[in-house]
């Protein structure tokens, strides 16, 4: 599947939603923010005003990740209701929702590097509604 990333010198942004699982929507972020994985799967990227986990509970186990965006913390999050990204272009704004258990709903708008990320993540994106805008 190709994505157009631009048309008449304008980047070109797509409209996104589907359902993704809880690990997938976190390998997602991973590669988007750069963080190697951090092995345990309660383990989340954040950055301030950009990525934001909403979570029953939730600590900070490291302020800032080498080789990572800046800005990038990792926390430790059980519960997970939603998370919340921006990219930094502030071109792709994408949220998680849980639906039922490790499952939710992503909905936004995404770049084509965005939607490179959501398959390198393992996303299926022939899954999703994908349309441009």
């Amino acid at each position: 599947m190709h994505y157009e990333a631009s048309v008449n010198g304008l980047e070109v942004a797509y409209e996104v939603e589907g359902l993704l699982t809880l690990e997938q929507f976190r390998r997602f972020l991973l590669n988007a923010l750069r963080v190697g994985n951090p092995g345990h799967q309660d383990i989340f990227p954040e950055v301030e005003g950009r990525v934001l986990v909403d979570a029953m509970r939730k600590r900070v186990v490291a302020e800032e990740v080498e080789g990572a965006v800046r800005g990038v913390r990792l926390v430790e999050a059980r519960g997970i209701r939603s998370i919340s990204y921006r990219s930094a272009s502030g071109r792709s704004q994408l949220r998680w929702v849980k639906v039922i258990r490790g499952l939710g709903r992503v909905k936004g708008v995404a770049s084509p590097w965005t939607l490179r990320n959501l398959h390198s993540a393992g996303v299926n994106l022939d899954l999703l509604k994908i349309r441009r805008r």
